[in-house]
């Protein structure tokens, strides 16, 4: 048996390997010529254009694995796949760091393809899935559709089993209950290595090397993830609780002499859409008179009400207890020119607004947000010289906006740093007065 498989760039019936030119048909002619009782071959390249870059062939100094192939030795023939039409472009993506139809090959062959539920994955399977999944994906690219083609002259009798699930290094198992989209990341979320669209009423089996992965779940209503570690020999399962999904995960337990294996179903964590509770102080400066200092804490509530952009929107209710250290400047002829006093200012704040993230990364995220907001306050004058200490009680009405910077700390825990601009309109005895407020602070927060 032999087993081509090409990833590169082609052009007007040729492969373009470097300088040098390969045409389709010395390809065929050396398929045959080399006496295989089966020949398979993939090209996954494009004839004429590209997405967003051409694919060109890049030499490598490092091997990577090549599934085995596990075939009958009743078939004999010649299979050939390409992964566009005659006239297509070969899509590519940066974040699969590849071609499209390659990364759902892969993924088929992993098990996602695996049909019928028997543990293998056969021609037909991976290439039905490959071909559904990258003409959904690039359905509406700007360059056109991909359609791959496949041409078959076998003769004999049983499955061509491409990959064998039932004795991989390790597995990850959605049972029959699990539906959604499901990615499977590196470690370091930059490379996606598989990815499908799971239907409920067929469990799933994938494939994978042991090692560290970040496997996600997108549903109606968020983003899901969790780090996971596969360990030789390891089938790890995934269930659904109501609207949740969770996996298994290992644990000892110790009883006297004896070490028996226990573990426990861990939920999947939210990415951003889950509600939050934080509590900040701040610090600021409010423009009144000569200005005054202005120190506060309190708590608040973020509820993610939709998705704007593909960012969730958050409806957030604050409370912040304030203090103020203010002066003003007299001009009275009661009293000599010039002359400064200080008061307190006490003021409860009850804030609602909006807030988006315009900008996110896997280390933080930056959100832009408006509020509004009512304010009872309590204004202490001091006894001075000049005049009677008094107490008044008023409301102020104000409107600002927010920047806020959270970065992720461990699991659900959050810091923030916010800074907050805006105006407020007060009563002081007989009059309406108009300040500036601006205000930074620091806080931690909690998904729940």
């Amino acid at each position: 048996m032999l087993f081509i498989y090409y990833s590169g760039h082609a052009k007007r019936g040729k492969l373009l390997l470097g300088k040098s030119r390969l045409s389709f048909r010395e390809l065929h002619r050396f398929l045959r010529k080399t006496g295989a009782d089966l020949r398979i071959a993939i090209f996954d390249a494009c004839e004429t254009g590209s997405l967003t870059r051409l694919k060109g062939l890049k030499h490598r100094t490092t091997s990577f694995p090549i599934p085995s192939l596990h075939v009958t030795p009743e078939i004999k023939g010649e299979v050939i796949i390409t992964a566009t039409g005659g006239r297509e472009s070969a899509h590519e993506d940066p974040t699969l760091r590849g071609g499209i139809f390659t990364h759902y090959l892969t993924t088929g062959l992993r098990g996602a393809a695996d049909q019928n539920s028997d543990g293998q994955v056969t021609l037909e399977e991976v290439y039905r899935y490959a071909y559904t999944r990258s003409l959904e994906r690039t359905i509406l690219s700007t360059h056109g559709p991909q359609h791959a083609h496949f041409r078959k002259k076998i003769s004999g009798y049983g499955k061509l089993v491409l990959t064998s699930l039932k004795k991989p290094q390790a597995w990850v198992q959605l049972r029959h209950d699990v539906s959604g989209e499901f990615f499977i990341w590196d470690q370091g979320n930059k490379t996606l290595l598989a990815e499908l669209n799971k239907r409920k009423g067929r469990p799933t089996v994938i494939a994978l090397r042991p090692g560290r992965y970040v496997l996600q779940w997108r549903r109606r209503g968020g983003i899901y993830a969790t780090q996971i570690q596969l360990t030789k020999g390891q089938k790890l399962r995934l269930k659904t609780f109501g609207k949740r999904v969770a996996y298994w995960r290992k644990g000892r337990s110790k009883g006297g002499s004896n070490t028996t294996l226990k573990g426990s179903w861990a939920f999947f964590e939210d990415e951003g859409v889950l509600s939050s509770l934080d509590l900040h102080t701040f610090l600021g400066w409010s423009t009144v008179g000569i200005g005054g200092l202005q120190l506060g804490i309190g708590p608040g509530l973020n509820l993610p009400i939709q998705k704007l952009a593909g960012q969730p929107l958050l409806l957030h209710f604050h409370l912040l207890y304030q203090s103020d250290v203010l002066a003003e400047t007299l001009q009275s002829s009661e009293f000599p020119p010039d002359t400064n006093f200080q008061y307190n200012l006490h003021t409860l704040h009850f804030d609602v607004g909006l807030s988006w993230t315009f900008w996110q990364k896997k280390s933080f995220q930056m959100l832009i947000g408006a509020r509004a907001r009512l304010s009872p306050i309590f204004q202490s004058i001091p006894k001075t010289a000049f005049r009677e200490g008094e107490t008044i009680l008023s409301l102020a009405y104000g409107a600002g906006l927010q920047y806020t910077l959270r970065i992720p700390i461990k699991r659900r825990l959050f810091f923030s740093a916010k800074l907050d601009g805006g105006i407020q309109v007060y009563q002081q005895g007989a009059q309406w007065k108009l300040r500036w407020l601006l205000a930074s602070g620091l806080g931690l927060g909690l998904h729940y």
